[in-house]
């Protein structure tokens, strides 16, 4: 697929379903995106674990998963998305006015960013993984021609993204 028919299948998506969308119909839109994007971080993950693991640096993200599926759930599901999305908005915008509206060039940074932040914050290299989903947060603020309505839609994401992954560590008894 080319990089002109990504943009083109992205841009379908993001004006076709989240630009004309009522707050349900957008929360519904980002379903498929959500599971999408927890199975691109699961893949980054475990190819970032397969690549440390080969050089003997085993890490500590198996504390990490047991510390936030005991913890409470409102930090991840309700302040962290709105908090963070903000973040992300910002920075969109910042490289929007330097870049151009270039369909992936900005998320990509903004993307890594975040996934540098993170993994700094928690002193876990595997952590970077959520490169995938913010790459795909920003991608919605980015390209959407109502940043506001990008904006909501990758607070929905984000949303759904967590609510994943925490259902993912209780299922499988981390925590």
């Amino acid at each position: 697929m080319s990089l002109v028919n990504a943009r083109n299948s992205l841009g379908w998506y993001v004006e076709g379903y989240l630009c004309e969308a009522q707050w349900r119909g957008l929360f519904l839109a980002c379903i498929p995106l959500a599971v999408l994007s927890v199975a691109l971080q699961n893949v980054l993950e475990w190819i970032i674990d397969t690549v440390l693991d080969s050089f003997g640096f085993y890490g500590r993200l198996d504390e990490i998963m047991a510390y936030h599926a005991e913890m409470s759930w409102v930090g991840p599901l309700l302040v962290a998305p709105v908090f963070e999305n903000l973040l992300c908005l910002f920075w969109v915008v910042v490289f929007s006015h330097k870049l151009g509206r270039t369909w992936w060039l900005v998320p990509c940074i903004v993307g890594g960013i975040a996934a540098v932040f993170h993994a700094l914050i928690y002193m876990e290299p595997r952590y970077a993984s959520v490169f995938a989903d913010f790459f795909l947060m920003c991608c919605l603020i980015h390209n959407a021609k109502n940043r506001a309505v990008g904006f909501w839609a990758s607070v929905f994401l984000h949303f759904l993204v967590n609510f994943i992954v925490l259902l993912q560590w209780r299922i499988f008894g981390v925590g």
